[in-house]
């Protein structure tokens, strides 16, 4: 901005100079005599502030002036907040002495339209005295009244940080800005928390002050309770998670729901989000559904995945279902029913005997029941599938084109030899006699051990020493 001509012209003017015998100087003006105790406010003060505020706003080139100095006692200031236009600043540091103040002359300007005035007593940035408002006052052409303005100490001294106004702009007001904690007496401008460092922090176009995000200046974090990402209640949920953001902007703390109450509701040492049977903080019951609670919850024997009613639904609630297994009957007459029965693998198993006495070959190994190595008892319900003996290893050891009980040469599973006793040039049952050799190999196909012959008795019957 240029320069503007001044509004008013200002003269301080001491007593002796307004009560000469001269004839009077033909001028326009108006003489400001501040009136009070003289000694005791200048005491407290280092300048007086005269705040002029003319009913026509000021302005430069057509344009409002904006705030600046004007010169080293006049500046330009929106000192009277209740509107926007700009008040000029008359700032007095001859204070005089002894009982009176020195008389402070205007003079019209290009603005001459009325005006309100008050005086201010400052020390530093404390105003420790204050006026009343004289006026409005209006300049008559060829005269220089004189106005009395009484000035008086303020019971209680305004600093920008009691008197009500922004006088930093940043958005908060004595003692909620900052800079009036730990006994602040001037707001300084902007701070360093995200509420008061002048910018948008959260891009929601609202900074500081002005964003409803931001609980006061202290608060270091302008975006909302519900979409920070923050579990800001800690009550376990966040943001869009947390039922006071279907409600609000904020989150406020815990629910009335089971799985938002902080209580651990079904005592299995977790609650709320952190126990993973709660759906979501609106779910009412923290216990696992029937069909996850490792509950046999309607009495069949069966819990969980192991019943029937949960392939189709999420609750045990149906006592019998049609397998074996299932259905309250002891099937295969052993003294046990159902998920009491051996036999009974879970609910969906169709067949209550074991597979130890089904009379099935269920490993498919050749050997059934009681005949598998698997099987122990026929309480057993697994015949455990091949084993390592010859008869049982699911191979044709001896090339013969049969395997374990398919091969006639395989008495049992357990027979470790698949190859027959007659045809393997071994002497198996210690006789002395070999396959073709051995009796009885003429009538069987293994080598069973002696007979009656003379020959084969493991008696000497001639006494010569030889058997």
């Amino acid at each position: 901005m240029g320069t503007p001509r001044t509004s008013l012209l200002v003269a301080l003017l001491s007593v002796a100079a307004t009560t000469g015998c001269s004839g009077p100087e033909l001028r326009t003006g108006i003489q400001i005599q501040l009136t009070g105790d003289a000694a005791a406010i200048r005491a407290e003060i280092d300048r007086i502030v005269l705040v002029v505020d003319p009913e026509q706003p000021y302005t430069s080139g057509g344009e409002p002036v904006e705030a600046g100095e004007y010169s080293s006692s006049m500046a330009f200031d929106d000192w009277n907040t209740d509107d926007a236009d700009m008040e000029l600043l008359v700032t007095v540091t001859e204070l005089g002495t002894g009982g009176t103040f020195p008389v402070v002359e205007l003079q019209p300007g290009a603005n001459d339209s009325a005006f309100t005035l008050t005086a201010h007593g400052m020390s530093g940035a404390i105003e420790v005295a204050r006026s009343g408002v004289e006026g409005p006052l209006s300049f008559q052409p060829e005269k220089v009244p004189t106005y009395e303005v009484a000035i008086a100490l303020l019971d209680a001294p305004v600093t920008p940080c009691n008197d009500g106004e922004d006088n930093d702009s940043d958005g908060y007001i004595d003692a909620l800005d900052p800079d009036c904690s730990d006994d602040g007496i001037e707001e300084l401008g902007t701070g360093d928390t995200q509420c008061n460092d002048g910018a948008d922090n959260d891009g929601d176009g609202d900074i500081d002050g002005d964003d409803s995000d931001c609980d006061d200046a202290f608060d270091d974090d302008e975006s909302y309770g519900c979409d920070d990402g923050i579990d800001n209640d800690a009550d376990g949920w966040t943001d869009a998670e947390d039922p006071d953001c279907a409600s609000g902007d904020e989150e406020v703390g815990f629910g009335d729901t089971a799985c938002n109450d902080g209580t651990d509701n079904d005592d299995d040492g977790l609650w709320d989000a952190d126990d993973p049977d709660c759906e979501d903080a609106l779910d009412d019951d923290e216990r696992a559904p029937p069909c996850e609670d490792g509950i046999d919850n309607e009495g069949d024997g069966w819990a969980d995945a192991e019943d029937p009613d949960c392939t189709t639904g999420d609750d045990e609630d149906t006592l019998t279902s049609g397998t074996e297994c299932n259905d309250g009957i002891d099937n295969d007459a052993d003294g046990d029913i159902d998920a009491d029965d051996s036999g009974c693998d879970d609910g969906f198993d169709d067949a209550e005997s074991t597979a130890c006495s089904d009379g099935l070959d269920n490993d498919g190994d050749g050997w059934t029941d009681l005949e598998d190595p698997g099987c122990v008892s026929d309480l057993d319900d697994d015949e455990g599938g091949f084993s390592t003996s010859e008869c049982n290893d699911g191979l044709d050891n001896d090339s013969d084109g049969s395997v374990d009980r398919g091969d006639p040469d395989c008495t049992s599973a357990l027979d470790d030899a698949e190859q027959g006793g007659c045809t393997d040039s071994i002497d198996n049952d210690a006789d002395g006699w070999i396959d073709a050799d051995d009796p009885d190999c003429a009538t069987d196909t293994e080598e069973r051990g002696y007979t009656d012959a003379e020959c084969n008795d493991l008696i000497d019957n001639d006494g010569d020493g030889d058997i």
